[in-house]
């Protein structure tokens, strides 16, 4: 009678640490975001490696959280039924643990049925995701909205070509609960109803970041620690500054802590010229004791101009800009603040009308007392 002893393979004594290490190195990049796990796609390694054996499975899904916090869920078939991504959802939920999450959700329009799940008014899919804390929407249709926890937000983005101002009142409601929200954006090219319908404003007391391009949703916002504004309305290609209703008198009634305001124009044109002078001119607004009145706190404002066949012509670089810079020399010459105005023209040709030496010398001098403007032409960014 012969006796056949089974021995273990030598793979079988890897540590289940190791193996998790070396299954979590078939992803490409640091953090994953460049090589996503395709959820439920069998060519992906991840599945190859988990149906060797039950160990190796085990590993797979319990071992290597990094793999799962990076995921792709396609949702070409199915996309009218929204427990068709309930289910990858709570799969990385349950096996990323306390990962940050990366979630991308794949669909090709051609081959989605009508109508296809931005259409409905809310998603839930994410309603479970109690600790989620960045999320970012785009391309729903103009009433619909994420459902999900906001308590523990601290990054929010919604971009919309089209979004009603009811929709904008239930997100505006939904993320004054998010007590530790810090930067917010929300981006809206086209409004349906009437934006008098908001109630009163909302209070966000530790956002410091705000971009937006639109005026009713800065009306309805109250943040006072806000450091950076943000205006920039070209989140759809074709759109321009004309697109805002946003006007400079407006601007600094955000909040005096203001530090940082960034302006993107896709097309300079007279109208926006003459708007951004006067907001030029608003920031020599000075109390009676001669403090500045407008953001007095405010470091850096920035003009970008993206690359147009339109000719550039800066008329409001004149003696109003340099009584401007003036104005913001810092009264304590020891004194840390200091104010620039930057301004970046991707045309290779930028006209300045009114800039004479004696106002050239002007700016120079106050440079370097400590409000400085900077011009660069031709930089493409």
């Amino acid at each position: 009678m012969t006796t056949t002893i089974h021995t273990a393979p030598p793979v079988s004594k890897v540590p289940p640490e190791l193996l998790a290490k070396i299954f979590v190195s078939t992803r490409e990049g640091s953090d994953y975001s460049d090589c996503p796990f395709r959820m439920y796609d069998f060519q992906e390694p991840g599945y190859a490696i988990a149906a060797v054996c039950r160990v190796w499975r085990d590993v797979v899904v319990r071992e290597c959280p990094s793999l799962w916090a990076c995921a792709m869920v396609d949702i070409s078939q199915g996309s009218t039924n929204q427990a068709h991504l309930l289910l990858p959802v709570a799969t990385v939920l349950a096996r990323s643990r306390n990962r940050p999450l990366n979630i991308y959700f794949q669909a090709s329009r051609n081959e989605m049925d009508t109508p296809d799940i931005g259409m409905v008014s809310e998603i839930w899919t994410f309603q479970m995701a109690t600790d989620l804390l960045r999320l970012m929407t785009s391309g729903l249709a103009p009433s619909t909205m994420v459902d999900h926890p906001y308590e523990l937000l601290t990054d929010f983005k919604d971009t919309h070509e089209i979004v009603t101002v009811e929709n904008i009142e239930r997100i505006l409601t939904s993320i004054s609960l998010a007590k530790d929200l810090k930067r917010l954006e929300m981006q809206y090219f086209c409004i349906m109803g009437d934006g008098q319908d908001i109630p009163n404003p909302v209070v966000l007391f530790r956002v410091m970041e705000l971009r937006v391009g639109c005026k009713i949703v800065v009306d309805a916002l109250t943040m006072p620690v806000l450091e950076g504004l943000f205006i920039e309305p070209g989140f759809v290609g074709w759109t321009d500054f004309a697109n805002t209703d946003l006007e400079p008198d407006m601007l600094f009634s955000l909040c005096l802590a203001l530090d940082t305001i960034l302006f993107t124009f896709r097309y300079w044109q007279k109208f926006a010229d003459t708007a951004f002078g006067g907001l030029l001119r608003e920031l020599r607004w000075t109390n009676d004791d001669s403090t500045l009145a407008c953001a007095p706190l405010l470091t850096l404002v920035m003009l970008h101009i993206e690359y147009s066949c339109i000719p550039t012509v800066l008329s409001f670089f004149n003696e109003d800009m340099v009584k401007t810079m003036e104005t913001w020399v810092p009264t304590n010459p020891d004194g840390e603040h200091t104010f620039s105005l930057s301004i970046n023209v991707e045309d290779s040709i930028a006209t300045l009308p009114n800039c004479t030496r004696t106002l050239r010398d002007r700016l120079s001098r106050s440079g370097k007392l400590g409000s400085s403007c900077t011009l660069e032409v031709g930089l493409v960014n």
